[in-house]
């Protein structure tokens, strides 16, 4: 699906036009006789890129263009899996619902935790990098080699680095 028509309702929602992009996806449901329901639901943007910030009172005030950066490759695509699992004799389920909800998700992750979506893991001492007091150099550049392979990955962000010292070291 094309995403640019889409541009009125990203602009009044998300703030920005949608100046080009394409939407796909791939959806694989299946239902128990117990009304069971399990579900991938893999949803994929190719090249979404979006246009001037619109004012728009019913506008996010999240930073979507660090999400979108985030979120893609190094080719422009978002590829995820939003997996869902319940009962469709729950009356509080509801799958709309739960994709919006998960798709919510993964955004506030990227934007609350973004060195998770470089190291794969929410522990702090994974955006730490380490070196021997008085030293420059690392003993272990494993680390560091996996941050500058995926920031290659996401060519849309940009990493600042800053050092810091302990007073007692």
């Amino acid at each position: 699906i094309e995403l640019a028509p889409l541009s009125p309702y990203a602009a009044k929602y998300a703030g920005y036009a949608i100046e080009r992009g394409k939407l796909s996806t791939r959806l694989r449901y299946k239902i128990e006789a117990d009304g069971s329901l399990s579900a991938s639901n893999q949803i994929i943007l190719n090249q979404l890129t979006f246009g001037d910030k619109v004012d728009s009172p019913d506008a996010t005030t999240l930073p979507v263009r660090f999400a979108v950066a985030l979120l893609k490759d190094r080719d422009g695509v978002i590829d995820v899996n939003l997996p869902i699992r319940g009962s469709l004799n729950d009356p509080e389920f509801s799958v709309g619902g739960i994709v919006w909800k998960l798709v919510l998700n993964l955004i506030g992750k990227a934007l609350t935790s973004p060195f998770a979506l470089f190291s794969g893991s929410d522990a702090a001492e994974e955006a730490e990098i380490t070196f021997a007091a008085g030293g420059a150099e690392l003993s272990d550049s494993t680390q560091l080699d996996q941050v500058a392979q995926r920031l290659a990955d996401k060519p849309g962000v940009r990493l600042t680095l800053s050092g810091w010292a302990h007073p007692a070291a």
